[in-house]
């Protein structure tokens, strides 16, 4: 079982990716505040949830904890492109689309830090 410190800096994580999913899934996004929030967390991610190594786990829960970081780390840079093509969208299609895949990519994100914190 994870510590309590890497269990907040998981639950942080979780929570905070909701404030970019309210930024860019408004009508008209404020693409300046949706980059630097998702740049705060992709920091925040590379800081303090990819380097996490805890001591003490077992064999496959530490295998279960590199996988979900693996994959976290693939999501993040797919959210990364995604915001960036949503600021790049020019039609409403385009931008509803984009949208919808980064609240898929949040969400998938938030179970794999669920996945992470369950015992």
């Amino acid at each position: 079982m994870l510590s309590s410190e890497d269990q907040r800096i998981f639950t942080e994580f979780a929570q905070q990716l909701d404030q970019i999913e309210q930024i860019a899934t408004q009508a008209n996004p404020d693409f300046i505040a949706l980059q630097g929030s998702f740049l705060a967390r992709q920091q925040q991610f590379q800081q303090q949830i990819m380097p996490l190594q805890p001591e003490g786990l077992t064999v496959e829960t530490t295998q279960q904890l590199q996988r979900c970081q693996t994959e976290m780390n693939r999501l993040m840079r797919l959210l990364g492109t995604d915001v960036s093509f949503l600021r790049a969208a020019r039609q409403s299609a385009t931008q509803q689309q984009r949208q919808a895949q980064i609240r898929q990519r949040i969400e998938q994100l938030k179970g794999l830090c669920q996945l992470v914190l369950s015992p």
